[in-house]
């Protein structure tokens, strides 16, 4: 079926998800159209009528054939070739008070006049059927000049939709390609970064070992150092001891001495007062409690020294001072 214009203007197309620019294809199809018009206006020529083309869209029973006005006034103003007039007949003599028109009239209606008007019908029957079949070949004409364009339309429309879809192939193949290679690059930068990432965490790990065992040796030093620190704390320590108790020892001694010699002045001066006088006596007794109570006091701080040096040689020196005090305040 042939395309017209207005069929091509507003021809309607599915919408893909792939396709042409919808845009694009309108402007497409109304240049289409504008060409189409143009040729089939040329191909009809100006004495066609405008229902000749448009009767070529659509299938529809043949229509009568028609004729445009110029061409039937032109037949009509067509003249019959001039013909030799007739010798009219001898009319009879008329009646002298009668007159009558020409008779020239009545001589169009014989059978020369009938001839001379069947031949003109015939004449513009003929120029009547050639318009006909110069309208019907204008018409096959434009048809065929019609069918031909819109074939050429349509072989360059898929054209170039081949085209377009093989530059749509070309450009997803080059898009899947370049998608293809930056997947890959993606794959290799990340390869990449993984093996930069466990390198860079084996090599912080190794620093954290490295610093590890060098603090192990820092302690291990410190911890012999201060062992070490302990062991000459502890030397010292057993040196103050032994200082200590054989300082204590001397001062035992020197006190168990000094006692021994502070009692023995003691009983000796309260035996010479006892003799004197008995108040001498009892207070001569009286002292020599207290001497003996001091004496005890003492040995007993220095037996308690023995256990405990340095404290011993405190007390020692508290107890051999208040031992002192006693035998002065006797």
């Amino acid at each position: 079926m042939a395309l017209s214009p207005e069929d091509v203007r507003k021809k309607q197309f599915n919408l893909v998800k792939k396709g042409y620019d919808r845009a694009e294809v309108n402007r497409f199809l109304d240049e289409v159209a504008t060409d189409l018009a143009d040729a089939i206006s040329a191909a009809s020529g100006p004495a066609a009528a405008p229902t000749a083309i448009t009767a070529t869209i659509e299938p529809e029973p043949a229509p009568e054939p028609t004729v445009s006005e110029e061409e039937i006034a032109e037949a009509e103003t067509v003249e019959p070739e001039p013909q030799p007039e007739p010798e009219p007949e001898p009319a009879p003599e008329p009646e002298p008070a009668v007159s009558f028109a020409p008779s020239q009239p009545a001589a169009e209606y014989d059978g020369s006049s009938i001839d001379n008007f069947d031949r003109v019908g015939n004449e513009i029957s003929l120029m009547l059927r050639q318009a006909q079949e110069s309208a019907l070949k204008i018409r096959t004409d434009a048809e065929v000049e019609a069918r031909t364009l819109v074939d050429q339309v349509r072989l360059d429309i898929e054209a170039d939709r081949a085209a377009h879809e093989s530059a749509a192939t070309e450009l997803i193949q080059r898009t899947e390609e370049r998608a293809t290679h930056m997947r890959t690059d993606a794959e290799n930068y990340a390869t990449e970064t993984r093996r930069a990432a466990d390198e860079y965490a084996q090599a912080k790990r190794d620093e954290v070992d490295e610093y590890q065992r060098d603090a192990e040796i820092a302690a291990d030093a410190d911890r012999k150092l201060a062992a070490e620190k302990l062991e000459s704390a502890k030397r010292e320590a057993e040196a103050t001891v032994t200082n200590a108790g054989q300082t204590a020892e001397t001062i035992i001694e020197e006190a168990k001495d000094q006692a021994k010699v502070e009692a023995d002045s003691l009983l000796s001066a309260a035996q010479s007062t006892v003799d004197g006088m008995s108040a001498a006596e009892t207070e001569s007794r009286e002292n020599l409690e207290r001497a003996r109570t001091s004496i005890d006091a003492a040995l007993a701080s220095l037996r308690l020294s023995e256990i405990q040096p340095a404290p011993a040689a405190t007390v020692e020196a508290g107890s051999l001072d208040e031992a002192d005090g006693s035998g002065e305040a006797e």
